[in-house]
């Protein structure tokens, strides 16, 4: 394998979805939420590492049986040229046409203007695609202006028959003030992410069927700080315990908020 073709391969392991946990927690609030943006243009999902962000996202896609490509966006991304083969890469698990003169057309010793190898994209994505979704995960990692550009002008001219996700860590520099003011974006924060008592009994009590009190689910909740992985890992020990009320007494009594299992 030549170098070309391994960044090739490399490219194309960063747009595969998500692999899902053995015991997935089903969220069905938020898979419930998104289906109220399908029609958005953008949705934007931040919050910290383990709040289901791209599990929920999965889900969803797979429940309504969506088209969608995902595009796992890592500090490399930040060169403009990167990201372009990458974004187009994702594209083409939707439609493997899309983006070919252009992956030629990088590879010139004149390379054309970024901007008017996006437009190209642009209009190949309005001809070629049947309505399908985009996730840019891990959005956090895009931090130089040039690419923030890219994307910027992308989410612009996007056509209708393309939807953007975007997760990240944390708030994105863009400007959306445009989308908010016309209504065009869903906005997911970790404050809704988070898990609520009501999502905690159905994940533990009937999907796990532990039939822990209702009154300790609050003890756990709080333990795990209502972060969706914690209390994934949190279940796992409770099913192996062979005394599940010393566990919670346990996280009653720990006042630290670390979630030390």
């Amino acid at each position: 394998m030549n170098i070309t073709s391994a960044i090739q391969q490399i490219i194309r392991n960063k747009c595969l979805p998500p692999y899902p946990p053995e015991k997935i927690l089903i969220r069905r609030r938020i898979i419930h939420r998104l289906r109220g943006g399908i029609d958005q243009k953008l949705i934007l999902m931040i919050a910290p590492s383990g709040y289901s962000k791209s599990t929920s996202l999965n889900q969803w896609f797979q429940d309504a049986q969506l088209p969608s490509s995902w595009f796992s966006l890592d500090k490399y991304d930040n060169d403009p040229a990167f990201f372009l083969k990458g974004l187009i890469t994702s594209l083409q698990f939707l439609n493997e046409e899309i983006g070919k003169d252009i992956f030629q057309k990088l590879q010139s010793s004149q390379k054309p203007a970024i901007e008017e190898l996006l437009r190209g994209l642009v209009n190949e994505i309005r001809e070629k695609l049947d309505e399908s979704f985009l996730v840019l995960e891990n959005f956090h990692h895009l931090q130089l202006k040039p690419v923030l550009n890219m994307v910027t002008f992308f989410i612009e001219n996007l056509p209708e028959n393309l939807h953007l996700v975007i997760t990240s860590h944390r708030e994105v520099p863009l400007n959306l003030a445009s989308l908010r003011t016309h209504d065009q974006i869903l906005e997911l924060r970790a404050p809704y992410l988070a898990f609520t008592t009501e999502e905690l009994e159905e994940y533990l009590n009937k999907q796990l069927t532990l039939q822990i009190p209702y009154g300790d689910l609050s003890a756990i909740l709080q333990y795990c700080q209502s972060i969706p992985e914690l209390i994934r890992y949190a279940a796992l020990c409770l099913q192996r315990a062979p005394d599940i009320g010393a566990i919670i007494r346990a996280m009653e009594y720990d006042t630290s908020g670390k979630g030390h299992l």
